[in-house]
């Protein structure tokens, strides 16, 4: 390793694989909640979509999700939606407390028109309320960043 040629910093192969197993990456599968299972992810484009779609059929084999989706006006959301409907039992628009947010009624409604199933019941709050009756089915809150800091900030305890 080249820091250790240069510095006086040891290393150790171990110390590494400590470093990367307790390495935290906030909004990336971050769960928040076990009952019900409640996953955020900053996915927002389609190739971070396609990989969150893999990593959830990994996670959750046979399962479904509902799906939290808010995304950014100039993001491809037709194209993640289209991945992201693969494991979803449902899609809820919401919007992002932000100017550049696509507002959720119009997200749905562009969904809808894409032959991919999406409502909006509310605000982020409003939705999770909702969704969390449903104590079967995970929530998976998803599309930006921005709703992934929004997210956890109103719903982590």
């Amino acid at each position: 390793c080249v820091l250790t040629q240069y510095t006086n910093i040891k290393l150790t192969s171990q110390s590494i694989l400590n470093g990367f197993n307790s390495t935290q990456w906030q909004a990336r599968l971050e769960v928040i909640s076990d009952e019900p299972l409640v996953v955020i992810d900053g996915a927002h484009n389609e190739n971070a979509a396609k990989s969150l779609v893999r990593t959830m059929n990994d996670f959750l084999p046979r399962g479904k999700v509902n799906i939290i989706f808010g995304v950014m006006q100039r993001k491809n959301y037709i194209s993640m939606a289209k991945e992201l409907k693969n494991i979803a039992k449902g899609i809820y628009t919401v919007s992002i407390d932000d100017e550049k947010s696509m507002d959720a009624v119009e997200l749905a409604e562009e969904l809808n028109e894409e032959n991919i199933k999406a409502v909006n019941i509310g605000d982020l709050m409003t939705t999770y309320t909702a969704l969390k009756e449903d104590e079967d089915t995970p929530i998976l809150i998803c599309g930006s960043l921005y709703l992934a800091g929004m997210a956890k900030k109103l719903l982590s305890h």
